[in-house]
């Protein structure tokens, strides 16, 4: 279970740093509409998810709570860290610069993120997916520490 519980360290702390990009570009970036934005305040609450859910796991642990579930979420915390990483990649491809007290994108890394739109979009589907499914997972390890702890 440690391994489970650094990795969700791991995946915040990078989401995180994914978020905060977002939010650059987003400024940056007007045409994007809300896109950069929304998907910025997608992989915050992706990231608050996942602080509950190593809080959880941790109280699991004290207690010495069998959670053979992680077998099943291990798969789901890696392919959330892999799409992060896609949407890292895709931003990194698209290069800021800095006027004054403004980010600015150029006419190239405008038409990077167009290419790239669609793309991003799928990717934000599925992070909302799994951070849908990790959300139940946590529910359920709540209610089975609760019920043990009356027990």
């Amino acid at each position: 279970m440690a391994e489970v519980v650094a990795s969700i360290a791991g995946i915040i702390t990078f989401g995180t740093q994914v978020a905060v990009l977002l939010f650059k570009f987003n400024s940056a970036l007007k045409s994007a509409g809300e896109d950069l934005g929304w998907l910025g305040t997608e992989t915050t609450m992706f990231c608050a998810v996942l602080k509950e859910l190593k809080s959880t796991l941790e109280k699991a642990r004290s207690t010495g709570f069998s959670l053979n579930s992680l077998l099943v979420m291990k798969p789901i915390l890696n392919y959330c860290e892999k799409i992060l990483k896609n949407i890292h990649e895709v931003l990194r491809g698209i290069k800021l610069s800095k006027l004054g007290d403004d980010v600015k994108i150029s006419f190239s890394g405008r038409m990077k993120w167009l290419l790239n739109k669609r793309v991003v979009d799928k990717w934000k589907l599925r992070l909302e997916s799994s951070k849908t499914t990790l959300n139940i997972m946590m529910t359920g390890f709540n209610w089975a520490l609760l019920l043990e702890q009356k027990g």
